[in-house]
């Protein structure tokens, strides 16, 4: 992720202000609306395209937004469009922000071996989001009022400050490990009940296992927000076993291989 992320004092003194003059119950989410929550996705996502490098492949793009679409309206916030970009870095790495905004890093989907593996990674995500974890715990840390509308549309720095802060000590990712688990949790049953195979879960937990042993370096700002790699994977193994999981529906592997095939031809 190469961004230069600095400290901001302008964020600190917003975030203050917000807390003192706008907070009420601070961090009780039931005072961050749904289209509060929305309208500061959609304004964080908006600093993150022009601060990372996004692939713009219209048939990337189409494969990745399809899978978040079959996945979604089998979540807790079923209404919810889900969009899904691909960050063109060789970190492995993932997240997602308030609002329903994905990101995957090139690295990771070049290291999957499958469509059910990329649906895993979308549906651990769509469970953070589902669940509005993001957000609880932007309300949490800042206050409600930082996720208004108006707030926003009048300190647009504060969207992007929240952003270069997404590896800092003052990240709204730092998921308690509870909350990670819990969506590993609710990413296999997303995935049954789309019709995809879970198995595509411990076998992506894997890669990264693989990945934190050979090239620790690609995985370092996953493991700010995530756990080790060899713990999830004893959970999620764990759990995908006691699923009563059908056939899953067909997801050509052809697929998958074109994604990886117009990739090839994206320089980094």
């Amino acid at each position: 992720m190469k961004i230069k992320i600095t400290a901001s004092l302008l964020l600190a003194a917003a975030l203050a202000l917000l807390a003192c003059a706008g907070s009420r119950d601070t961090g009780k989410l039931a005072f961050v609306s749904i289209e509060e929550e929305i309208a500061l996705g959609r304004e964080v996502s908006v600093q993150a395209g022009q601060l990372l490098k996004i692939v713009r492949n219209q048939e990337v793009g189409q494969y990745l937004n399809q899978l978040a679409a079959e996945i979604g309206p089998h979540s807790h916030w079923s209404g919810l469009t889900y969009s899904v970009h691909l960050v063109n870095e060789p970190d492995l790495n993932h997240f997602s922000l308030p609002g329903g905004q994905i990101f995957i890093y090139r690295g990771l989907f070049e290291t999957l071996g499958s469509t059910d593996q990329v649906a895993a990674v979308i549906a651990h995500e769509i469970a953070h989001i589902a669940a509005r974890d993001g957000v609880e715990r932007l309300s949490a840390k800042y206050g409600w009022a930082v996720a208004a509308q108006s707030v926003i549309g009048q300190n647009p720095e504060i969207a992007r400050q929240l952003f270069l802060n997404l590896y800092t000590k003052d990240t709204i990712l730092d998921y308690p490990k509870p909350v990670e688990r819990e969506a590993d949790r609710k990413c296999a049953t997303y995935l049954v009940k789309a019709g995809f195979d879970p198995a595509g879960l411990p076998g992506m937990v894997r890669l990264l296992r693989q990945a934190e042993k050979s090239h620790p370096g690609l995985v370092k700002l996953l493991r700010k927000t995530h756990a080790s790699a060899s713990i999830r994977y004893r959970n999620v193994s764990s759990y995908v076993k006691t699923l009563d999981s059908p056939s899953p529906n067909p997801h050509p592997l052809a697929d998958f291989l074109l994604i990886r095939e117009i990739l090839t031809k994206i320089p980094y």
